[in-house]
């Protein structure tokens, strides 16, 4: 039974699952200076491409739906 105990306790490890995975990959294709301009933006802000990239969807979608 000790071995067991131990085989649970070892699933629990990691890293916790997250409340929204992100799961769906796209790829891109982009000019240097966007990507240049991107890379600088990120530095800033401190975040990854990939939330940039959903940041800049998240205000699309929401300029679309003001002029709704």
């Amino acid at each position: 039974m000790a071995r067991t105990e131990e085989l649970i306790q070892l699933k629990k490890m990691g890293r916790p699952k997250a409340e929204k995975p992100k799961e769906i990959k796209y790829s891109i294709r982009t000019d240097e200076e966007t990507e240049r301009r991107l890379r600088a933006y990120c530095e800033a802000m401190g975040i990854s491409r990939g939330e940039a990239y959903r940041e800049g969807i998240k205000l699309l979608l929401e300029q679309s739906e003001e002029k709704k």
